[in-house]
Order: structure tokens, then C-alpha cells, then sequence
């Protein structure tokens, strides 16, 4: 391969990068509000404990604990969210980490690529030097 396709191939490889580490970001902030929002969801559930040393209706037991029950369920699906967002976290920077192993890579091959073309241009320096003197 030659180094124009090189370089390409090494864009396409930052302009995936970049997409990644943005795609990143977004699962931290997303993970951050989820903290907020189960610390709110359990300080809810503490404080919507049963009154004591009252006497309750039934129907206000009913309430409350279909209260705590809704809380509960989403107190769940938070949770459940963020065990979601930590496998999508973990498993964006392996891509990350893979992406970057593929620049290097390229980045090598371009070196490579230029010291044989400097090689090669002394060897024909060479050449031209030697045919040169001897004619």
C-alpha cells in the first residue's frame, strides 16, 4: 500500500476515535445523572416510611406501600440501567483501546514506508553518482 492510503486509512481510524471517546462521554454524563437519580429515588423511599407511633387506615397503607413499590421498580430499572451503561462503557474504551493499537500500527507502516522510499532514493543517488564518474 502506498502512503496516501496510509494517511486515509489513518483519518477514517481519528474520525472513528473521535466518535468513540464523544459516544464516551455521553454514556459518563448519562451515568452521572443515573447516580443522581437513585440517590434521589432512595432518599424518596426512606422518607416515605410508615409513620410510627400513629394509627393508620387501610387505605393509607395501600398508598403507601404502592408508593414504595413504584419506587422500588424504578429504584430497579435505574440500577438496571446503569449495570447497561458500565457494559457500554467498558466496552466502548476496549474499542477505544483497539482503535488506538490500529493507529500506531498505521502510524509504523508509514514510517516504514518512508525510510525504504529514502532508501531507495539514496541507493538511486547513488547509482546516478557512479554513472556519473564513470562516464
Amino acid at each position: 500500500m502506498n502512503r496516501k492510503k496510509f494517511d486515509i486509512l489513518l483519518k477514517l481510524k481519528k474520525i472513528k476515535k473521535n466518535k468513540s471517546l464523544s459516544s464516551l462521554t455521553l454514556l459518563i454524563k448519562e451515568k452521572e445523572k443515573l447516580a443522581k437519580i437513585s440517590k434521589t429515588l432512595l432518599e424518596m423511599l426512606e422518607t416515605s416510611n410508615y409513620p410510627k407511633n400513629e394509627i393508620l387506615s387501610t387505605s393509607l397503607l395501600k398508598q403507601i406501600s404502592n408508593y414504595q413499590e413504584k419506587l422500588q421498580k424504578k429504584l430497579e430499572t435505574s440500577n438496571n440501567r446503569k449495570k447497561y451503561l458500565l457494559s457500554e462503557i467498558s466496552s466502548n474504551l476496549k474499542h477505544i483501546s483497539k482503535l488506538t493499537k490500529q493507529t500506531e500500527t498505521i502510524k509504523e507502516k508509514i514510517f516504514e514506508l518512508e525510510r525504504e522510499q529514502s532508501a531507495n532514493k539514496e541507493k538511486k543517488a547513488e547509482i546516478n553518482i557512479l554513472n556519473k564518474s564513470s562516464i
